[in-house]
């Protein structure tokens, strides 16, 4: 029995440094140079490609022994944010590709890069000196309850704006951060309110088809009348301005917002906008005096949103509105979304 004992922990002990080796014997770097994205790969394996997420792709080259690279030519490379992954492959004992899991721990798996004029590692609060609620509000227009995600700052007053968003579910993690550039006197404080899209019903509920569909209107009545009156009622005297923030079909819901209730929201802020601004329904109209600036931005490489954006953008230029556009060196990706809002607090809310 004791005999068997030690056998067990010295298996155990054998695994627990298999494993760490495994993990040691992985290992990538990823660089500009020169405009040049350089990609590298180090392992014990036999295929190793590159990936941005949706984007450029090609497989590394072996160079020497276990080591693959590549390079990669990306415009304005030291202003790029994306998120990238490798697929990684090696031969067994039958000659055939075998994948091997090498992934970010962090982020969906998928790695981060940052170009040299970028700053991707914004601090964030272990602890929230404000506080992040997340409940169930139930309306009469919907057939089921939506969770609402609400950040208010330690300290807030009847004249703080609030910016909402339309993909509630990101309000907790960018808390954490907002929370700290608040703390270090970078922003003033604001709130902000994310409201959940429905799991099944996101496109329609966002986007207005060709017969105005139901449960567009639905979550629009919803947002506008449900959401926005018990956020302002639960703060006393609340006088403060609106502001609104979404990306991709999110995004669509907040053009819609801003060209058609003007005079709701002092600014609307899309990443990647996709559906209503593509005028597929309908060519849209500005027959308003007054419109909200806005705030627009999309990536190089998801080529067809691309397009649309600067197609719309400069369509409202042309009617006068106060548009701001940036180009993001990236594709349809949460990354980008994420820092690229974090550069406009810190821009619109300079302390």
């Amino acid at each position: 029995m004791k005999n068997e004992k030690h056998l067990f922990i010295f298996f155990i002990l054998v695994y627990f440094f298999t494993a760490c080796k495994q993990k040691i014997e992985y290992s990538h770097n990823i660089k500009s140079e020169n405009g040049e994205l350089i990609v590298q790969f180090r392992g014990d394996v036999d295929f190793v490609k590159f990936q941005m997420f949706q984007g450029i792709e090609g497989e590394l080259l072996k160079k020497s022994n276990n080591l693959f690279e590549n390079k990669f030519k990306i415009s304005n490379l030291d202003s790029a944010i994306f998120s990238y992954e490798f697929e990684v492959s090696k031969y067994d004992t039958t000659k055939n590709l075998v994948p091997i899991n090498y992934k970010s721990p962090t982020d969906n798996g998928f790695f981060i890069f940052g170009g040299k004029l970028r700053k991707i590692d914004y601090p964030k609060s272990k602890s929230l000196a404000g506080k992040v609620i997340t409940e169930e509000l139930t309306s009469k227009y919907l057939i089921e309850p939506r969770k609402l995600s609400i950040y208010k700052p330690l300290s807030y007053d009847e004249n703080t704006p609030i910016i909402y968003f339309t993909d509630g579910q990101v309000v907790e993690e960018y808390a954490s951060y907002v929370d700290t550039l608040i703390k270090e006197n970078k922003i003033l404080p604001f709130i902000l309110v994310g409201v959940y899209s429905s799991d099944d019903l996101r496109n329609e509920e966002y986007i207005e088809n060709h017969n105005r569909n139901e449960n567009f209107l639905r979550h629009q009545s919803f947002f506008y009348e449900d959401v926005l009156e018990y956020v302002e009622k639960g703060i006393a005297n609340w006088q403060g301005k609106r502001y609104i923030h979404g990306f991709s079909n999110g995004g669509a819901f907040c053009m819609h917002a801003g060209i058609n209730y003007p005079n709701m929201f002092e600014e609307v802020i899309t990443f990647s906008t996709v559906g209503y601004i593509s005028e597929y329904i309908k060519p849209i109209e500005f027959s308003e005096k007054f419109y909200p600036k806005f705030y627009i931005g999309a990536g190089i490489y998801e080529e067809s949103v691309y397009r649309e954006n600067i197609k719309f953008v400069q369509k409202m230029r042309s009617n006068n509105i106060s548009t701001t556009f940036k180009s993001f060196i990236s594709s349809h990706d949460f990354s980008p979304w994420k820092i690229e809002f974090f550069e406009y607090i810190l821009d619109r809310y300079k302390f």
